[in-house]
């Protein structure tokens, strides 16, 4: 993971970058470890030599976006509790910023905060983690003469 750090240190977008390695190692055990899967029928669609599916669906949410909430939750004290209002996310949104602003509470953005980001982040990190470790072992199975058993 130091490898990484020293790598992402000097991109333009290093913060997230780094706020993104953070959070893969927080989440750790937090979230599902989703696979990562081949789609040939959309790789012989779009002409790409390969194209891979991030199954996070299979995540408790149905979606990636319990990595950012659990993110944020792990890099703050504050509890916030769950209040539905409006008919869709922009008054939902102007509720939440209204309430937080009367009640001297922290409004946490689901677009536009680091944490969050990060969470949903890393899960470029952890995809580009596993389409490595997937070229390695395809590379040494598909190796002239070996033969391997399991």
């Amino acid at each position: 993971m130091s490898q990484l750090r020293s790598v992402v240190a000097g991109r333009p977008d290093a913060s997230l970058a780094l706020a993104s390695l953070c959070a893969y190692e927080r989440l750790q055990g937090g979230v599902l470890l989703t696979p990562l899967l081949p789609s040939a029928h959309l790789a012989a669609a779009s002409g790409a030599a390969s194209v891979m599916l991030k199954m996070e669906n299979e995540q408790y949410t149905g979606s990636f976006k319990c990595r950012g909430a659990v993110n944020k939750q792990c890099c703050t004290t504050q509890r916030g509790s769950l209040v539905v209002v409006g008919e869709d996310c922009v008054e939902a949104e102007t509720a939440a910023c209204q309430q937080a602003q009367q009640s001297g509470l922290v409004y946490v953005s689901p677009y536009n905060d680091l944490e969050v980001r990060a969470g949903a982040g890393q899960i470029k990190l952890y995809s580009a983690c596993c389409i490595s470790l997937l070229s390695c072992t395809s590379s040494i199975m598909r190796e002239p003469g070996a033969s391997y058993s399991a």
